[in-house]
Parts: C-alpha cells; sequence; structure tokens
C-alpha cells in the first residue's frame, strides 16, 4: 500500500530493470549518405566539365570568322542544362550532408533525389539506351537504404540524444533561491 521507504523523489526516474537499450548503429543511413556525397561530387565535376565545354565551344564559334562553312551554332539551352546538372549535384550533396547530421530532411532530400534519378535513367533506358539500368543501381541503393526504418530510427536517436543546453542553470526547485557559498 505504501512505499516501505517513504515516496520515491519527484527528480528521479524510476529504476529500469532488464538490458539496457542498444543505440542503432546507422550503417544503412551512413551508407547512403556516403554514396549521394559521391554521386554529388562526380556530379559538381560533371558540371564543371560541362560548364566548361559549353563555354569553349560558344567562345569557338564566337572566334570563328572565316567565309566558308563554319561550325554550328551552341544552342544556349545548353547552358541551361548545366544549370540543371548544377542544381541536382548541389542536392545530392545538401541531403548527404543533411543526412550525416541526422537530419530528416536530409532523408527526404535523398529519397527525392533517388527517386527522380530513377525515373530518369528508366526513360532513357526506354527510349534510346538499355544501359542506363546499369546506372541505376547506384540511386536505388541510396533510396532502399534512404527509406528504411533504421535510418529513420538513428536520426531519431541522434535528436533525442542532445537534450537542449540552457545558457544558466535551472530554476531551482519550489522556488527556492540557489545557494551560493559564502567567500
Amino acid at each position: 500500500m505504501g512505499y516501505p521507504y517513504g515516496q520515491p523523489g519527484y527528480g528521479y526516474p524510476p529504476p529500469v530493470y532488464g538490458y539496457p537499450q542498444q543505440q542503432p548503429g546507422g550503417g544503412s543511413a551512413i551508407t547512403a549518405a556516403v554514396f549521394a556525397l559521391i554521386v554529388g561530387l562526380i556530379g559538381a565535376v560533371g558540371v564543371i566539365i560541362g560548364l566548361v565545354g559549353v563555354v569553349s565551344a560558344k567562345n569557338e564559334v564566337n572566334n570563328h570568322h572565316s567565309f566558308g562553312p563554319s561550325a554550328p551554332e551552341v544552342p544556349d539551352f545548353l547552358f541551361g542544362l548545366v544549370a540543371l546538372g548544377g542544381v541536382a549535384a548541389f542536392l545530392w550533396l545538401l541531403g548527404a550532408i543533411l543526412l550525416f547530421r541526422r537530419s530528416s530532411a536530409g532523408r527526404v532530400i535523398l529519397i527525392i533525389m533517388s527517386s527522380l534519378s530513377l525515373v530518369g535513367l528508366a526513360i532513357s533506358a526506354a527510349t534510346s539506351n538499355p544501359a542506363a539500368f546499369v546506372v541505376g543501381i547506384v540511386p536505388l541503393t541510396i533510396l532502399i537504404l534512404a527509406s528504411l526504418s533504421s535510418t529513420g530510427r538513428w536520426i531519431a536517436a541522434g535528436r533525442a540524444a542532445h537534450p537542449p543546453q540552457y545558457p544558466y542553470p535551472p530554476a531551482p526547485v519550489y522556488g527556492q533561491p540557489p545557494q551560493y557559498p559564502h567567500y
């Protein structure tokens, strides 16, 4: 009916019996983030190479001053395609960094980018290049790893492990003034 040694203290959690809960390892999340980081870096290098190629082709056409047959014009939409590739590379890198920081936004970005990549690869494979399915292994792997529930548990465990830090000590219980040592 009562407690043999009085009521338990309000500030103390109840005793926990059994084995302690193991923290999620994060293997699937870290692997997805590493793959996305590699894809983003390869995309960034591809954007730089594409930008250099488009600019040099544009300069070659502008500097060509002959009266004979000239080089074909470089369409301006190629700059837009390079910019689109830059946005995609940035989103891959952002998703990887946010997932490393245990953010749900990084997980969502990687799931969306992987899905868009798989749709684009399926369209490419259906229209012109059947070998595009081989390239689709990496986005498919990222999609699966980022979608796993263990990735979500790893993100949630990272958020719960760090309580908010206050710039001052917590308020004393029952409004009692703090006891400072008298020097």
